[in-house]
Formats: structure tokens, C-alpha cells, sequence
């Protein structure tokens, strides 16, 4: 996930934590959040997710620039979380 450190990983944590799974988090010297380990055993899941800006500078409509795509965006993992709990 692309800004997962600086915004996302909040919103994140917050849906997550009023259900049954568990978020682990590995946090940054500078208290930014860098991957979510999200798992249930009610659901027998387990999801990692990575700030991939991070690991890729540059914006994610530049990146889908550079790779050609034509859709750029549809759904957030927000918004995919939320039809999943």
C-alpha cells in the first residue's frame, strides 16, 4: 500500500481493532508505521501489508504513468476491508 507509514495504517488499525483480528505493527525510528501483519483465527487469514512509498519514491499516478496503465485507480483497501468485514 503506497503512504501506508503516514496516513493509511491509521485508518487501518481503527476499522480492524472493532472486530476480531489482530494488527501487528513494525513502526520506524520516526513513529511512521511500515507494514500491518493482519490476522484472524476465526477466518484462518493472515495479510501483510507494506508502505510500498517507502520502497518506490514518487507519486502512484506517476508510477502507473511510467508502467503505461490506462486505470489508475478503482478501489482503495478501505474501502475492500470494509466489504470483507
Amino acid at each position: 500500500m503506497h503512504n501506508l507509514a503516514k496516513f493509511d495504517s491509521i485508518l487501518i488499525i481503527d476499522a480492524l481493532s472493532r472486530y476480531d483480528y489482530d494488527v501487528n505493527c513494525v513502526i520506524k525510528d520516526n513513529n511512521n508505521i511500515v507494514s500491518l501483519t493482519i490476522s484472524s483465527k476465526i477466518r484462518h487469514l493472515r495479510i501483510k501489508i507494506l508502505d510500498s512509498a517507502l520502497m518506490i519514491k514518487g507519486s502512484l499516478r506517476d508510477i502507473a504513468k511510467s508502467f503505461n496503465c490506462e486505470k489508475q485507480k478503482d478501489i482503495s483497501l478501505i474501502h475492500l476491508l470494509i466489504k470483507i468485514i
